[in-house]
């Protein structure tokens, strides 16, 4: 899968309007997507948002996932793991990212 975002680079990330506008579905785009929309309908309720970057060693993927109240999203398609997801990854680095970045 293609990388739009530079996922190292917080400030840098687009709104998720822009992801959508724009086509950029990669990993963390659709991560940054999954996060406003569980945002909007208050399944998350943390002010601070804690992303890692991550490659998964079972699909050879790399990029964000979302990690709040010990669930991984987006780890896989379709599916929200829990412990499994940090022992089939290798974690590059973790972002503390405020809750008003995301949704502005």
């Amino acid at each position: 899968m293609q990388r739009y975002l530079d996922y190292y680079t917080p400030s840098s990330w687009p709104n998720p309007f822009e992801i959508v506008s724009e086509g950029y579905f990669c990993k963390s785009g659709i991560t940054l997507v999954l996060t406003a929309t569980l945002i909007n309908k208050n399944f998350i309720t943390s002010e601070n948002l804690t992303f890692l970057v991550i490659s998964n060693t079972l699909d050879g993927s790399d990029g964000l996932v979302l990690l709040d109240n010990g669930l991984v999203y987006n780890f896989s398609d379709t599916v929200v793991t829990e412990q499994f997801a940090i022992d089939n990854s290798v974690v590059f680095t973790k972002h503390v990212v405020p809750k008003n970045q995301i949704c502005s």
